[in-house]
């Protein structure tokens, strides 16, 4: 049976046609799909091999570019999930009015997953690989909390390697986002059933093991938003099986897993706190003061910000003015956006609503959960969960392609 290449070529006419792949041919489409599958199940152990893995990735998009130049025709007409692009888009320019340009260029390198996985996916239709890449994302993430699981327990040593609270290959932030994107790559499929519910259960469990309690809140509600939609059943029908399954998960985890029991009593101090029967948490308190500082900063520098490179230093001068210690990261991905790039991160956002258009109402469900998270959490500051976060948007059934 004779084999076509996925992706379409044009005539000189633009109208498209395609042709049988020649032995090298068959070789070459094989290297895209084996390095994203690379990146997939590296991405819970390793920083290095994901930094070279995304190295590669856009070092051979930009070769298959020279050598076949009709392949950016499949970039036309592409919509969501491109629009990401305009993050470190805006982030680059802030760039050329840093002073500290070493930080500048360091931190926007983390930003590389926006721009490089989905021009990788369009470019290469690797949408067609979808179902591959979810079932090795899952399976490496399943090996990670195993792994976590048994050497808390004792039964297993890995050595000289360092831990914090219990969290091991990365933070904790970063595994919860990491298990946060395979959690929702997972949402709404209907080929596999029982494939679905195995991975949906194992990667919200190991969520809950590393107890970010605002992705697991995430998580919780996109979960309900899919099965109620992309599954055809309606709340009532989807809604009473998730609470009841995901109650008994949450109780499970509130006996064994110590970061989400701490987790859940901070947040019960901070719900007393409302009630005006306690304090804060010391970690709501630091966010506020965060947010405040942040304003105050982009205040002062309203149009074009301070530069990527200078956020750290101006934050630090905020916060030393008014005799407080400046923490090390941001609070907030949308605050360091605009104390960094001022009046261009209202463009940025502008950007991707815009890139709704397509969407069906649950996927705009979804994404906006998604930007809402940005006012809590920051994960563009780490190349490991920009990586994340460009995997759930790329692999969630449905999401991330242009709907017709």
């Amino acid at each position: 049976m004779i084999e076509y290449k996925y992706f379409q070529r044009y005539s000189q006419d633009c109208k498209p046609y395609i042709w049988p792949l020649s032995p090298m041919d068959k070789v070459l489409d094989k290297i895209p799909v084996t390095l994203v599958s690379l990146l997939l199940a590296s991405l819970p152990f390793s920083i290095a091999a994901n930094s070279v893995l995304l190295a590669a990735l856009a070092a051979w998009m930009l070769f298959e570019m020279l050598r076949s130049p009709d392949m950016r025709k499949n970039l036309k007409g592409a919509g969501h999930p491109i629009p990401w692009a305009v993050i470190p888009l805006i982030y680059g320019i802030s760039i050329l009015y840093s002073h500290d340009y070493h930080r500048a260029l360091n931190q926007w390198l983390n930003l590389s997953p926006l721009f490089v996985m989905p021009l990788a996916f369009l470019t290469f239709r690797l949408d067609q690989n979808i179902s591959r890449f979810r079932v090795i994302s899952g399976l490496a993430l399943c090996v990670s909390i195993v792994i976590h699981i048994l050497v808390n327990a004792g039964l297993f040593d890995l050595g000289s390697k360092e831990a914090a609270m219990g969290s091991f290959f990365h933070d904790r932030e970063k595994n919860a986002w990491i298990f946060w994107a395979g959690f929702l790559s997972w949402l709404g499929g209907q080929e596999h059933k029982i494939m679905n519910r195995f991975f949906q259960s194992a990667l919200f469990l190991g969520l809950l093991y590393f107890g970010n309690l605002t992705l697991i809140l995430l998580a919780a509600f996109c979960w309900l938003a899919a099965e109620s939609t992309f599954t055809g059943r309606g709340f009532k029908l989807a809604g009473p099986g998730i609470l009841i399954f995901g109650g008994s998960m949450v109780m499970f985890a509130l006996v064994f897993f110590p970061s989400f029991s701490m987790a859940l009593q901070e947040a019960g101090q901070n719900i007393l706190a409302l009630a005006g029967r306690t304090s804060v948490s010391p970690g709501l308190q630091e966010y506020f003061i965060h947010l405040k500082m942040g304003f105050l900063q982009w205040w002062t520098h309203p149009f074009a910000g301070t530069g990527i490179g200078d956020y750290i230093h101006a934050m630090w001068n905020e916060y030393h003015d008014h005799g407080m210690e400046a923490p090390n990261y941001p609070h907030s991905q949308w605050v360091h956006l605009l104390v960094s790039t001022g009046m261009m991160a209202f463009g940025a956002g502008w950007i991707l609503i815009r890139s709704w258009k397509p969407l069906t109402g649950t996927q705009r469900l979804i994404l906006a959960l998604v930007l809402t998270s940005f006012l809590f959490m920051a994960p563009l500051k780490s190349q490991i969960s920009a990586t994340a976060l460009m995997m759930a948007v790329l692999l969630i059934p449905g999401y991330g392609r242009n709907q017709a």
